[in-house]
């Protein structure tokens, strides 16, 4: 059996590698929090434009704008209106309507280095 005085604790080095490792996880943790939080406010825009009703009557244009104006409001970064009419899709059939949305966010981490998420979304009547 080793001394005890041996076994008081971690070594200065230990320590020094548990913080950074905590820190490099809080920081990538930060910079992935506003791409979930646009995934939620589209889900949240989605689902209100679902509630909505009515869309069986409405356009493809009409219903991309109506979504569009929802996530507008809500400050979504990923969708706006200068690529919108690309990454949302609206398909109908009958009194059926499907609407996706597929996108990537991507946001520098340090140096060349970036993260990349995809998000596929979609909801129908």
């Amino acid at each position: 059996m080793k001394n005890l005085k041996a076994q008081r604790g971690m070594s200065p080095v230990t320590l020094i590698l548990i913080l950074a490792l905590a820190g490099f996880l809080g920081i990538t943790g930060l910079k992935l929090l506003p791409f979930y939080l646009d995934s939620m406010k589209i889900d949240k825009a989605m689902a209100g434009l679902i509630e909505a009703g009515g869309l069986g009557s409405k356009s493809k244009r009409e219903i991309q704008d109506m979504l569009i104006k929802r996530m507008d409001i809500d400050a979504v970064d990923a969708v706006t209106y200068k690529n919108y009419k690309e990454l949302i899709k609206v398909t109908k059939n009958k009194d059926k309507v499907t609407v996706s949305i597929v996108y990537t966010s991507e946001t520098p981490l340090a140096g060349n280095l970036t993260i990349l998420a995809d998000f596929d979304k979609f909801v129908e009547n």
